[in-house]
């Protein structure tokens, strides 16, 4: 918790927790990662931070609860120490949130700060592109797939779809004319209905 509460005079690079941050901001090949993938390490120190902060928290007053149990019973020590809450807002004003009047700059107000404008950058530029169409043959990174081998495939699930279905009946694979045909077509569904665990086969109309 200590990397968190670091409130920093000069430069944010003061602190080991930010150097470390930046360091994992450049990929293997020396170039930048993008904020799609940095973002969201961001956030998952912030979620840690909060987790730690609430966890020292607990250990503190159970600390304090102990010091109060050597003259009083435990209940009674429990009822004068310090509450769970007010410990945690004091570190909450302190370190956990944005710089505001009762808080200097500091950690997680900086990744708040590159969070926000990282999030910004994503959400507003174009996504380049990964696929490429070329007369029937799709590219996709690094895969290449054309319209035929994609029907083929498609036959295959179809073909392995069906001799599962048949194992399930016990008809094999030719025995499918003695299965009732299902009418798909007249089966009704209400997509508005939010009842838990609400499916087709509870609607009336069929």
């Amino acid at each position: 918790v200590a990397f968190f509460d670091h409130q920093y005079r000069d430069s944010p690079y003061e602190s080991a927790l930010l150097s470390g941050l930046a360091v994992l901001g450049i990929r293997e090949d020396g170039g930048w990662v993008g904020p799609g993938d940095y973002t969201p390490k961001y956030s998952a120190v912030i979620k840690i931070a909060r987790i730690l902060v609430v966890y020292q928290s607990v250990v503190e007053r159970e600390d304090e609860v102990r010091v109060l149990q050597r003259r009083m019973s435990r209940q009674a020590a429990e009822e004068a120490a310090t509450g769970l809450f007010t410990i945690v807002r004091a570190k909450v004003e302190r370190f956990m949130t944005v710089v505001s009047e009762r808080s200097e700059p500091g950690v997680i107000d900086w990744i708040f700060d590159v969070r926000t404008y990282g999030m910004r950058i994503q959400f507003t530029t174009p996504s380049r592109g990964v696929v490429d169409w070329t007369g029937d043959r799709v590219t996709y990174r690094r895969v290449r797939i054309g319209m035929n081998e994609l029907g083929d495939m498609m036959h295959e699930l179809t073909r392995e779809m069906k001799t599962a279905l048949g194992e399930l009946l016990m008809v094999g694979d030719e025995g499918f004319g003695a299965v009732p045909a299902i009418e798909w077509a007249r089966f009704e569904d209400d997509h508005s209905d939010e009842t838990v665990d609400y499916s087709f086969l509870h609607d009336d109309r069929n």
